[in-house]
């Protein structure tokens, strides 16, 4: 009768043992798998720009000063009776902001080539009075007056080399210099002449650059910041010597030192 009793109750153990010996012969080769299989890649820093090492975009270029220098002035002729006296006044009507397209090519993660095409306008009026002067102000006859009025396109390509420093995924400072080239367009001038009698006749002015086509020197600083995606904002100072001047009259001239704040979007 005992014997008859045990049996039931070493059969359930077998059962109990065979089962969970089972549930851990299923578990093995999936624990093996997990430990064979390799760890995903950690993703280091931003992925890649969108196109590989090529980025394009745009670049707003701020002007501090302007691209014209001009100035007046007061000439009087004491050989004749009465004195004649001569007043130009020459103001610039040049464009602050500049803008155009940009192209940067990534050789390493320091270093890169950055090409700039910037449009920019560009003009000066001239006011030239001319008065026969008496004793008394009230008395002084006018003579004439003319008016300039010049405007004209710049197209300022640049190409600079780029160095930058710190890591991807921050805020990188760079540097930068190379060279530019400044091509002139689209310029056109008119004139306006008043006489004594107050008759006013109007025509297209001969304009006569100094030069159509410059080059200069190009120094500059910034800093970089890219998102995971591969947009890059940059904020740019940068400093143009030029060569020479693409206008050069009496009273008004092309700057040769040029100084700028960028602010550039490539992708």
């Amino acid at each position: 009768m005992h014997s008859s009793l045990r049996m039931p109750a070493s059969a359930g153990l077998l059962v109990v043992c065979a089962f969970f010996g089972s549930i851990a012969l299923a578990q093995q080769p999936e624990s093996q798998q997990d430990q064979e299989k390799p760890a995903p890649a950690r993703q280091q820093g931003p992925r890649a720009t969108l196109i590989g090492p090529l980025s394009i975009g745009f670049r707003v270029g701020i002007q501090v000063g302007n691209l014209m220098d001009a100035t007046s002035g007061v000439d009087t002729d004491t050989t004749v009776e009465p004195f004649r006296t001569t007043e130009v006044v020459a103001e610039s009507m040049s464009s602050h902001v500049g803008w155009g397209p940009a192209i940067q090519l990534n050789f390493t993660e320091r270093i890169a080539l950055n090409v700039d095409l910037l449009h920019r306008g560009v003009g000066y009026d001239t006011t030239t009075t001319v008065v026969d002067e008496a004793t008394d102000v009230e008395d002084e006859q006018f003579v004439s007056e003319r008016v300039e009025t010049v405007s004209a396109k710049f197209w300022d390509l640049t190409i600079l080399p780029r160095y930058r420093f710190g890591e991807r995924g921050k805020p990188r400072p760079y540097v930068t210099g190379g060279f530019a080239l400044r091509s002139l367009s689209k310029e056109r001038g008119y004139v306006q002449t008043t006489d004594e009698e107050g008759n006013v006749e109007s025509a297209d002015l001969d304009l006569q650059p100094a030069n159509t086509a410059v080059r200069g020197m190009v120094f500059g600083a910034g800093v970089q910041i890219q998102d995971d995606v591969g947009f890059k904002l940059e904020l740019e100072f940068r400093h143009t010597r030029w060569f020479r001047r693409t206008f050069d009259t009496d009273f008004a001239r092309s700057t040769r030192q040029q100084s700028e704040i960028l602010i550039g979007l490539t992708f």
